[in-house]
């Protein structure tokens, strides 16, 4: 019984504290301002056997849409933090989302929702190259200003509720 054990606790011990690196190109769509393709970076930190902590940060140079009659141009570095579960090669995830929002006119305000994800990994658990993907859906609202100096001429609400494909190379530690 003493061999089984020393078998299954090397089996365990390797990933208990994984580090996982990914660098992944993007593409999000939202209910008001488009879709847009983008950058970003993941660091996973295993919390134990199943459970990790994630951040995420992404940029997406130009969203465009019409809005007021005018063509919107926006460019949004969204930056998450949330909680995952992992079973072999697959994920699940949660968390809190932060967008820095900054359109070409006008003014926005940044916003703070929700996000849930589902994806994959893979290579060996530890040293070494793979690939990385997820499909995310983030939930939150903006609100856009729009007006001449000192004065808001329009505002309105926008919706930034939207699925995101990220698909990359992870570096598993």
């Amino acid at each position: 019984s003493i061999p089984c054990f020393r078998r299954r606790s090397r089996a365990f011990s390797t990933s208990a504290w994984a580090l996982d690196l990914a660098g992944f190109g993007s593409y999000s769509t939202t209910t008001d301002i488009g879709d847009a393709w983008g950058l970003g970076a993941k660091l996973d930190v295993g919390l134990g056997q199943l459970v990790f902590l994630e951040g995420r940060a992404s940029y997406y140079p130009e969203f465009t849409e019409s809005i007021f009659n005018e063509e919107l141009k926006i460019s949004a570095f969204p930056l998450e933090l949330g909680l995952g579960v992992t079973f072999r090669n697959f994920f699940a995830s949660a968390g809190l989302t932060y967008f820095f929002l900054d359109p070409e006119q006008g003014e926005m305000d940044d916003s703070a929702g929700f996000y849930i994800s589902g994806g994959f990994k893979t290579g060996q658990p530890a040293g070494g190259f793979g690939f990385y993907g997820d499909v995310m859906y983030r939930v939150l609202t903006s609100t856009v200003k729009v007006g001449g100096d000192e004065i808001t001429i329009s505002e309105k609400d926008v919706d930034l509720d939207g699925i995101g494909n990220n698909l990359g190379i992870v570096f598993r530690f």
